[in-house]
């Protein structure tokens, strides 16, 4: 390859790039073909692969375009591939979010039947022993148990309820919890244990130390 067919095919590949940027390359190499005294109808050097010299050129471009883009802008490129992929994710998401949707729906449909049977179990209940308590005791005191049956099936369903809620919420705060956080309370647990380690030496040194003063001094 000639010197004119070298710079000819690397202004070519490098098209896409500024005629700024271009004609600053280009002279460089025109520059070292100078000082190797590389005529234009020379051929050039087999390390002067203008295909591969582009290509490198091309790629450093790139490379220097993302490190110069601001954060914003690259946050901004990373939330719009983020809703492109929900988009696209739309046939599987959508289904999954109706059947999830559909199992919360029952489970709150049936949380409120089993407090409506229980408010009507009382209800009830209290209506038989109003009913029969002047002619049938032993009715009366049914319908009493039935009335304290549905009471501690209420306080039940609430305490059970009111425990999941506990363990869900409990659960997302320490997902959430900050990691400094819980790095600075390891570390001040450590700190904790280590200076009650060196304080407990320190006494226990003293007290071996007064006991080995009274030693000596009833041996003397």
């Amino acid at each position: 390859m000639t010197r004119i067919e070298f710079m000819r095919e690397l202004s070519n590949r490098l098209r896409s790039i500024s005629p700024a940027e271009r004609d600053n390359i280009l002279n460089y190499y025109e520059e070292i073909f100078e000082e190797q005294e590389i005529d234009y109808t020379d051929s050039v050097p087999e390390r002067y692969d203008p295909m591969k010299i582009a290509r490198d050129i091309l790629m450093n471009q790139q490379a220097n375009k993302w490190e110069q883009t601001p954060p914003q802008k690259r946050k901004n490129r990373d939330g719009l591939l983020l809703i492109l992929l929900g988009i696209l994710s739309l046939p599987i998401t959508l289904p999954l979010a109706a059947a999830f949707i559909g199992i919360l729906i029952a489970i709150f449909a049936v949380i409120i039947l089993l407090f409506v049977s229980g408010f009507m179990g009382i209800v009830g209940g209290i209506a038989g022993i109003a009913y029969f308590v002047t002619f049938s005791p032993l009715s009366a005191i049914f319908f009493l148990g039935v009335v304290f049956v549905a009471i501690g099936a209420i306080i039940l369903l609430f305490n059970a309820i009111k425990f999941i809620i506990h363990k869900f919420a409990g659960g997302i705060a320490r997902k959430s919890r900050p990691q400094n956080q819980n790095n600075f309370t390891e570390k001040s647990q450590n700190n904790f244990q280590t200076d009650h380690f060196d304080n407990s030496n320190t006494d226990n040194f003293d007290t071996i130390k007064l006991d080995e003063d009274k030693n000596n001094e009833g041996d003397e």
